[in-house]
C-alpha cells in the first residue's frame, strides 16, 4: 500500500512539474473520489483494479490503472480504452492505456490512435499485475462518477491474441501533426488577452468540416482563425474501430506579447475541451506561437 501511494504521489508531482511552461501555473481539478472501479465481463482474461483519474487546465487528463492478467500464457502487449462518465452517464473523457514490449510493438494493432505507449521490459506472466498510465486529450470541468471498458486487446508471447469490444464503442477524434507551430493574426485585432470557446466538427477523413466560435468576438478575427484552423488534420473519431464524424470543443487562449494570459478556470468550463494557446512572438508581430496544453514550442496537438 505504501509503495502504491508513493507511486501515485510521484506520478502527480511529475505530471504537475512537466506542465510548468512559459510561466503558466498548473491547475488540476482535484477529484476527492477519483478512484473508480471499472467493471469487466466474467469471460475476459483480465481483472481491472481501480482507475485513478485527474484532469487539468494545462491540456490533458491522466490516470493509472492496474491490469491483472489471467490465464497461463505470458502477455507481451496490452491495449484498452476506458470511457469516464459523469453522474448522469454523459461522457466526460475517454482514455487509452497501451503497454508493449519492444518486440511486440511492430505487430500490435490498436483500433484507435494514442501517442502514449508504455514500454514493457519483459512479458507479463499469468497472475501478475501491470500498472499502466493513460493520457487523455481533453480536460473537463467535472469529476467522473463511473467508468466503463470500451475495448481490450491482448497479445501473447506465442503471437496469439485476444480481443473484445463493447458494441458501438466510440473514441476520439484526436488532434495530430499541425502544418506549422504558429498562426498569423492581425495584431490590431487583439489588444488584450482573450479566452473563448470554439466548436469543431471533424469528418471521417480527419478534416475540419465546420468551425464556429461560441462567444461574441470580432468577425474578422473569427474568419482568420477559421481560414487557418481548416488546415489542421485529426485522427478521426472511431465507432467500432471504423472512422466516423466527430466533434471537439476548443478553448483558445490568445495572449499579446508580454501580457499575462486571460484566466479561465476549470470550474468555468461547461464541456470537455482541448486547450490551444496562442502567444504573440514579438510586439506588433502578426505571428502567434501555437502550443497545446503544456507542450510549449511543439507543433503537435497530440
Amino acid at each position: 500500500m505504501r509503495k502504491k501511494a508513493a507511486y501515485l504521489l510521484t506520478l502527480l508531482v511529475t505530471l504537475l512539474a512537466a506542465r510548468c511552461v512559459r510561466g503558466q501555473t498548473p491547475l488540476y481539478l482535484t477529484c476527492p473520489n477519483s478512484t473508480l472501479s471499472i467493471p469487466v465481463n466474467d469471460n475476459l482474461p483480465v481483472l481491472l483494479g481501480q482507475a485513478h483519474f485527474q484532469t487539468g487546465i494545462n491540456g490533458e487528463s491522466a490516470g493509472v490503472l492496474d491490469v491483472r492478467v489471467g490465464g497461463n500464457k505470458s502477455v507481451v502487449a496490452v491495449a484498452l480504452a476506458i470511457q469516464f462518465d459523469d453522474k448522469n452517464g454523459e461522457e466526460l473523457a475517454d482514455m487509452a492505456y497501451v503497454a508493449t514490449t519492444e518486440d511486440a510493438k511492430g505487430w500490435l494493432k490498436v483500433p484507435l490512435h494514442t501517442e502514449h505507449v508504455q514500454r514493457l521490459s519483459a512479458a507479463i506472466l499469468g497472475g501478475e499485475t501491470l500498472r499502466i498510465q493513460g493520457v487523455g486529450y481533453t480536460v473537463t470541468d467535472l469529476c467522473p462518477a463511473s467508468g466503463r471498458l470500451l475495448f481490450l486487446v491482448l497479445l501473447y508471447s506465442d503471437q496469439s491474441s485476444f480481443s473484445w469490444s463493447l458494441p458501438g464503442w466510440r473514441f476520439g477524434p484526436v488532434p495530430r501533426l499541425l502544418p506549422k507551430g504558429s498562426l498569423s493574426i492581425g495584431p490590431a485585432l487583439i489588444s488584450q488577452p482573450m479566452a473563448f470557446i470554439a466548436s469543431v466538427e471533424v469528418s471521417s477523413e480527419g478534416r475540419i468540416s465546420r468551425f464556429s466560435v461560441e462567444e461574441n468576438i470580432d468577425a474578422q478575427l473569427t474568419q482568420q482563425l477559421r481560414d487557418q484552423v481548416s488546415d489542421w488534420t485529426f485522427f478521426p473519431a472511431t465507432e467500432d474501430g471504423k472512422p466516423v464524424r466527430g466533434h471537439l470543443v476548443f478553448l483558445f487562449r490568445i495572449t499579446p506579447y508580454h501580457m499575462s494570459p486571460a484566466w479561465r478556470s476549470v470550474a468555468e468550463m461547461d464541456h470537455s475541451m482541448i486547450i490551444v494557446n496562442l502567444t504573440q512572438d514579438n510586439p506588433g508581430s502578426k505571428e502567434w506561437g501555437l502550443w497545446y496544453g503544456h507542450r510549449g514550442g511543439q507543433t503537435e496537438l497530440d
